[in-house]
């Protein structure tokens, strides 16, 4: 399981600002889903809500929070997102996508790994 600062890590091409609770957002639905992934079949009640008691908001701000961090990722690093697919992308993936990619990506192992 990713810690959250492997998340952060994985995010880090993209350029967003930290600051933004977005991320803190997007990071905490990726350890979600990583931890229980049939949670992408429930985002809103099993990831966007718990996320939403913790802040004490909306479910919806917090859907709103990520697809805003989602596009700002899409404009700074399409190659990273499509990186992180593994396959080139002819448009930015929903936010559910994206999280369960997020959630499920394994870094390349590079020849000095394997060893």
């Amino acid at each position: 399981m990713k810690s959250e600062c492997e998340i952060y890590e994985m995010l880090r091409p993209f350029r967003l600002k930290w600051k933004n609770i977005g991320v803190s957002d997007l990071v905490c639905a990726v350890m979600l889903v990583e931890e229980k992934p049939e949670r992408i079949h429930a985002l809103h009640k099993e990831v966007y809500m718990v996320i939403a008691a913790e802040r004490c908001c909306t479910w919806r701000a917090i859907e709103t929070s990520v697809r805003r961090v989602l596009e700002e990722a899409w404009s700074h690093n399409r190659r990273h997102m499509e990186t992180l697919v593994g396959y080139p992308l002819d448009s930015c993936p929903t936010a559910a996508e994206f999280i369960y990619i997020c959630a499920n990506y394994v870094p390349k192992r590079g020849a000095e790994d394997i060893k």
